[in-house]
């Protein structure tokens, strides 16, 4: 067979085009004539394959008006003549409503073939449409008339296979008739002939009948997709200039998709209806003319369709809008509580239960709800449902109406079940006081006839609250109130293991990370031993997610990437490889892995998670909110900061539709970007953000003093590398002083940060005061890590200011080598903090007359900094780089160099007024010697 191409179209069938016209005076010679027992009397329509006459019945049997259809370019073997004969049979016997009878085929004298048909009275469906508008209601309804009759034929084996406006008419009655069926098929040509073709038109043809592939009942509903469009909208979906584009469009399988600006005024399910149609694989269009149908009815009736996805959060929005009004929705929402974060989930069968007090129909409204709601929105789209892009943002607005719903019914009818799913729903969304207000007002409404696990979960829920919202001792309060009734027999063991992972959660906020993992490890322990069936996998998965973060917290990058492998692990035995449910250890790992120096494959595993993350809920969600910030982590890392803010920015970005201001979760991107920035040279952005954080920020709150330190910190970061050392000592100790309360005063993250304040003090000018702090850090490192440890042991040289401050610079500088030599690889040499050493270590060397060591280091430095990069510290290499050539006895390059240093240190950085006056020294000596 030979194989279709755009330059020969007679392979794939389409040589109509150009055999077009080639007969033209057969018309007239046909007119009057007799074919069968019907005389032609007309034309009634000329299209590119075949001829359609009018014809009256002559054999004054009975009086009949036919319409008479003959392919002028077919031409018909033996063989063909009698499979057309058989067929014409077979279709003969389609008798539907929507389908014009087909009465008689045959063939010419001359050997064309023929068909006699029902001959209507109407215009095409396109014409009839637009006299009217086309308004949307009536083109659905004339689809399904068309799908009506496709079902019918498709039924008995016969496929139209040309599906087009002409070939779908409306009669007086307004109802669709559709010629030709199955006459494409019938009128096709003998396939031993070098001229054999399959008519076809190229507008609405499907890509396999343009490429001469195998057509099925697909290639019709190809069709009624664009058939559909062209109604709606008046134009065609397809624009090809000719059959050749079609053939080409065709062979390179591309994609047909409604351009934007329909869909602004088409919905978004038809869309997707007729995209589905349309798609250039016959497997991934609708199964059938049924399937189809289904659709149209789902959507004309207010359901999801199949083909816009149909996940959670979609099915849920349309649901809510069909039964807004109807039964006060007792139950909106009023079955499940919508976090695995949350550890309580009451059960269908408890819905079902609390049903039995509406009527009927609110009783069916309420378990659908209860399938709808639950797993909406943080990280609980199940992997095996369909999935649609911002299905978390969706899920967000109709949590939020569904909260509306249940105001509403509460007002009429309050009742602890819809007291506590409206506090679980403001959970989700962190709306924390509120979800407060709602799990007391449930409590208030318990009438003793409840369960004790309902009980008992109504406390732990208010517990975690507490906790979220830093009110550690009411929390406790909770807890141990709740703790004498765990041993009751009524109490399933999920209880006991959730109100272990509440005080673990307490135990965290409180600093104390040693309880928390103790506690943790002792769930893990009781998971292990408990028969919780099928959830006993859900169960340890979680435990080990949560050890892993608390390790993390607690700095044991070790420990925390054995839990996170373990929750993997566990997650993997029922869940698919795509489950949303990895995406957080897979996190809690590779961060592990970067702060270990395995950048590699902490990227890797970052990567994995945002694929997985992108997958289940599109691209806007607070989780890949989170891996793009451990890819920033990595990329910084990397000495990429470009790279590493374009991460961070995103997850800012994406954060900022989902949380308040003041939200943690937000508060941290800001504060982390700000660093980036800070390290890049953007001193204003980073100023912006750490000033937006702070003033969402209430310094009286305890559950704000992570967040407050973390900004404090790098606040004091930014005014550091600016040469505002009194606002860099006072941010640092501000920060200093949450960080002592939220850890403990032993902490190293805190005696980090007392290194932080003697690094300002020095630039203050007090090296006494100074070396006291750093004193009283180094103590807490040689507590925390013992006198042979690797860290503590090259902090030791860090010292080095002080020698240099007693005026011992060779020793300083000694130390300074040695700091650099033990830095970590991870670090690269374009890192900030690394940077700003090897400029000290190079001003150090040019003081002490060692030009070669300066100048190897300047030139190290130079090689890998970017050209764009304005920092402080690019400036400062500026004002060595002077004081290397005056020292080398050349005053032109030191003049250059030491102007543009003091240009910048006194227009854009005047705090740093030694490093200016620095360089108005080295002009001052360098022009005698230029």
């Amino acid at each position: 067979m030979t194989e279709p191409s755009a330059d020969n179209p007679f392979a794939t069938g389409a040589g109509i085009a150009v055999l077009k016209g080639l007969d033209a005076d057969r018309v007239d010679r046909l007119i009057g004539t007799a074919l069968g027992d019907y005389r032609i009397t007309g034309l009634l329509a000329e299209g590119g394959m075949s001829l359609v006459y009018r014809a009256e019945r002559e054999d004054g049997s009975f009086q009949r008006a036919v319409a008479i259809k003959v392919a002028m370019l077919a031409s018909h073997s033996e063989q063909a003549r009698r499979r057309f004969v058989q067929e014409q049979q077979v279709l003969a016997s389609l008798n539907h409503v929507n389908i014009t009878q087909l009465y008689d085929a045959s063939i010419t004298p001359d050997g064309l073939p023929y068909i006699v048909m029902e001959l209507v009275d109407g215009e095409s469906i396109s014409d009839w449409c637009a006299a009217r508008d086309r308004s949307e209601a009536e083109v659905l309804r004339l689809i399904l008339e068309v799908l009506d009759a496709l079902v019918f034929a498709h039924q008995h084996l016969i496929v139209h296979r040309d599906i087009k406006p002409s070939n779908v008419l409306v009669d007086a009655e307004g109802r669709v008739r559709v010629l030709d069926f199955g006459i494409a098929k019938l009128l096709e040509g003998d396939g031993t002939t070098q001229t054999g073709y399959s008519p076809l038109t190229p507008e609405y043809a499907s890509p396999e009948q343009l490429l001469a592939k195998p057509v099925s009942i697909a290639a019709d509903l190809y069709q009624v997709g664009l058939l559909l469009f062209e109604l709606l909208t008046g134009v065609k979906l397809l624009q090809q200039a000719d059959l050749q584009d079609a053939i080409a469009r065709a062979a390179a399988e591309h994609p047909v998709t409604v351009d934007r600006i329909y869909r602004t005024t088409l919905s978004r399910e038809l869309v997707a209806i007729i995209e589905q149609c349309v798609r250039a694989d016959p497997g991934d269009r609708y199964p059938d003319a049924n399937a189809l149908r289904a659709d149209i009815e789902r959507y004309r009736a207010g359901f999801p369709v199949q083909a816009a996805g149909q996940n959670r959060a979609y099915r849920l929005r349309k649901f809510l809008r069909r039964h807004a009004v109807a039964s006060g929705i007792a139950a909106a929402a009023g079955t499940a509580v919508l976090g695995s974060s949350l550890w309580y989930t009451v059960s269908l069968q408890e819905a079902r239960t609390a049903a039995e007090t509406q009527a009927a129909t609110s009783s069916r409204l309420l378990r659908a709800m209860s399938s709808l709601v639950t797993d909406t929105f943080t990280r609980l789209v199940d992997e095996q449902a369909e999935r649609q892009t911002g299905t978390a943002l969706v899920a967000k607005s109709v949590l939020e109406d569904t909260v509306a719903l249940l105001d509403d019914e509460l007002a009429r009818a309050p009742s602890a079940e819809l007291f506590r799913v409206r506090g679980t729903i403001e959970s989700v969304l962190g709306q924390y006081p509120d979800a407060v207000d709602s799990f007391a007002a449930a409590r208030q409404a318990l009438d003793g006839t409840e369960t004790l696990e309902l009980s008992v979960g109504l406390r732990l829920e208010q517990a975690l609250l507490h906790a979220r919202e830093g009110r550690l001792p009411l929390a406790r309060a909770l807890l141990a109130e709740v703790e004498p009734e765990l041993e009751a027999d009524s109490l399933p063991a999920q209880a006991r293991l959730r109100y272990l992972q509440h005080l673990a959660f307490v135990h965290r906020r409180e600093g104390a990370y040693e309880d928390a993992v103790t506690v943790l490890e002792t769930a893990v322990a009781a998971a292990r031993d408990t028969d919780a069936g099928a959830d006993r996998e859900a169960l340890l998965a979680g435990l080990y997610e949560n050890l892993a973060f608390t390790q993390l917290q607690r700095g044991n990058w070790p420990a925390a990437l054995d839990n996170a492998d373990a929750s993997i692990s566990w997650i993997g035995r029922r869940e698919s490889a795509t489950s949303y449910k990895l995406i957080a250890p897979l996190r809690f790992g590779a961060f592990s892995l970067a702060q270990l120096g395995e950048l590699a494959p902490a990227q890797e595993r970052f990567e994995r998670a945002l694929d997985i993350a992108r997958q289940n809920f599109g691209d806007d969600h607070p989780d890949l909110a989170a891996v793009y910030n451990g890819l920033g982590l990595v990329a910084y890392r990397q000495g990429d900061t470009a790279t590493a803010i374009g991460y961070l920015e995103q997850s800012l970005g994406t954060l900022q539709a989902f949380y308040a201001p003041g939200h943690t979760n937000l508060v941290g991107a800001m504060s982390n970007l700000s660093r980036l920035h800070t390290d890049a040279g953007n001193m204003r952005r980073a100023a912006e953000l750490q000033a937006e954080a702070l003033a969402s920020l209430d310094a009286s709150r305890p559950e704000n003093r992570a967040d407050l330190f973390s900004v404090q910190r790098h606040q004091g970061r930014r005014l550091l590398a600016i040469g505002d050392y009194a606002g860099a000592r006072d941010a640092f100790v501000a920060g200093l002083e949450h960080c002592r309360e939220l850890l403990g005063t032993a902490a190293l993250e805190c005696a980090a940060t007392e290194a932080d304040v003697a690094q300002a003090l020095y630039g203050l000018g007090e090296p006494e005061a100074s070396e006291q702090w750093f004193e009283r850090s180094q103590a807490k490192y040689r507590t925390a890590l013992g006198e042979s440890h690797p860290d503590y042991v090259s902090r030791r040289d860090l010292r080095w200011p002080y020698d240099l401050a007693r005026g011992d610079a060779r020793l300083a500088r000694d130390r300074l080598q040695r700091v650099l030599q033990q830095a970590p690889v991870a670090a690269s040499p374009n890192a900030v903090d690394l940077l700003r050493l090897r400029l000290e270590l190079a001003a150090l060397n040019v003081q002490l007359g060692d030009l070669a060591q300066a100048r190897s280091t300047l030139n190290g430095i130079a090689e890998t900094r970017a050209d764009d990069f304005l920092h402080p510290l690019a400036y400062y290499a500026d004002l060595i780089e002077a004081e290397y050539w005056l020292a080398a006895g050349d005053g032109a390059r030191a003049a250059r160099f030491a102007q543009r240093a003091q240009a910048a240190f006194t227009e854009r950085f005047p705090r740093f007024v030694d490093r200016a006056a620095r360089a108005s020294q080295v002009l001052a000596q360098a022009a005698p010697l230029s």
